[in-house]
């Protein structure tokens, strides 16, 4: 999920560098860590909210204890 997550907003990056290049504008530091920031950002929250949580672990843990003793 990690390796996902900094190509995909290394790729972003990338993508912005090359439009403020065709606009004219040149490389700017500050620019390019606040767009690194941002896309890592977002793709981060993205990833994080896709997997789901198991509300009832706390539950399930004591179901599968009794299963093992059970089998």
């Amino acid at each position: 999920m990690l390796k996902k997550i900094l190509i995909v907003a290394a790729l972003m990056v990338l993508g912005f560098i090359m439009k403020d290049i065709r606009n004219g504008e040149g490389m700017v530091l500050e620019n390019i860590l606040i767009y690194g920031g941002i896309a890592l950002g977002v793709i981060a929250f993205k990833e994080w909210v896709e997997v789901p949580y198991d509300w009832d672990k706390h539950k399930n843990k004591d179901k599968d204890k009794e299963k093992k003793n059970l089998g």
